[in-house]
């Protein structure tokens, strides 16, 4: 992941010419590496950018006009095109005020989360300026020509909850929650397909202009070239992998329904209690272990909540549902699973890490318990 902050808090993170080059350069760099996954952008301080730093570039009154325009072309304009040819997700995490040119860039991001107190600026009509940066283009898109025309042209502070009311962004969080959900989503964006992402980023591009049979043939065009990626055969095997395995742990429990049986569930995720839920219900003594307790706790008791539900709609007995809560039970620790004659984990999809779990309870089970991966 390529995390790019702007860090010049004490200006509010408004560009000068040597933002733009430390900028523009990582952002090249980063396109072309295929180490990184995502980008994230955000900032130091108390805003997140205030567009231009003015005091970059004077205005004499008795000097000639400024060409405002050589700035654009040379900078902002190339900017905005790093941001939206990216060929991976750009995010962005809008902390404080984004103006002008700074909330344009935010703009032309694909997925953007501001924290409650972001909000957004399109101040350029205040110096008798045109909203630059992609202004013009991305605004009408993502809020229609009605609001567009308002928020150019009045200048009104958009808060971030109004923001996400009229389109213009993904997701409002609080502050001090904002850099943990950004990295949360990054995170996500990595695991992904990173070439599948960069043709539905080309894609929703292109149909801003785009009429539906120009559209229609491009997803034909961009889609034939997904299906020839190797991300497309790593996905469909990881899904057959998963479906094969979800098919192996049901025939198992099948055959453990014939007799009664100690089963272990390691993760409390939906898999994790929806397979403990199973258990339970015919029979079997059932224990479900997650390495956060509270986690465990708060499934249990939303499973409980659900059930309740189905009694209460006469698709399920009290009998039914006082026999499947006596049945399970949550284990603290490891060593409460060491009589379980059947595991079933439910875990994180990392090898290393379900490695690791199995050489645990390989020590602490019977050798005759069942593992199912």
């Amino acid at each position: 992941m390529g995390y790019l902050t702007f860090n010049r808090p004490k200006q509010l993170n408004s560009f000068n010419e040597t933002m733009h080059q430390e900028v523009s350069k990582v952002m090249k760099a980063w396109a072309k590496d295929s180490k990184i996954r995502v980008v994230v952008i955000s900032a130091e301080g108390r805003g997140f950018c205030a567009g231009q730093d003015l005091n970059d570039r004077v205005v004499d009154p008795n000097a000639d006009a400024p060409d405002l325009g050589l700035s654009i072309e040379k900078y902002y304009n190339p900017l905005i095109k790093l941001i939206t040819d990216m060929p991976k997700p750009v995010l962005c995490a809008v902390n404080g005020v984004a103006a002008g040119a700074g909330a344009n860039i935010a703009l032309a991001c694909d997925i953007v989360l501001a924290a409650k107190s972001a909000s957004f600026i399109q101040a350029f009509c205040r110096l008798g300026l045109v909203p630059d940066s992609g202004g013009t283009w991305f605004l009408p898109r993502l809020v229609g020509r009605a609001q567009a025309m308002g928020l150019a042209m009045l200048g009104d502070k958009v808060s971030a909850e109004q923001a996400l009311q009229l389109g213009m962004i993904w997701q409002v969080v609080e502050d001090d929650q904002l850099k943990a959900e950004a990295g949360k989503m990054a995170e996500h964006l990595a695991k992904q397909p990173t070439y599948g992402l960069s043709l539905i980023k080309k894609a929703i591009h292109a149909a801003a202009d785009n009429n539906l049979d120009e559209q229609l043939i491009l997803e034909r065009d961009l889609q034939r070239l997904a299906g020839r990626s190797s991300d497309y055969k790593e996905g469909v095997q990881a899904f057959m992998q998963k479906t094969h395995t979800a098919i192996y742990r049901m025939l198992i429990m099948e055959q453990l329904c014939l007799q009664q049986a100690r089963v272990a569930v390691i993760g409390a995720g939906t898999m994790g209690i929806g397979i403990a839920q199973l258990a339970a219900m015919h029979g079997h003594p059932t224990q479900l272990f997650d390495v956060d307790v509270q986690k465990s706790e708060a499934a249990l008791a939303q499973l409980k909540n659900q059930l309740e539900k189905r009694v209460t709609a006469g698709k399920m007995t009290a009998q039914l549902l006082q026999q499947t809560l006596a049945n399970l039970t949550i284990a603290s620790d490891l060593q409460a699973l060491a009589n379980a004659q059947l595991v079933v984990e439910a875990i994180v999809e990392k090898k290393e890490v379900k490695q690791a779990l199995f050489q645990q309870l390989a020590a602490l089970c019977p050798v005759e318990t069942i593992f199912c991966l």
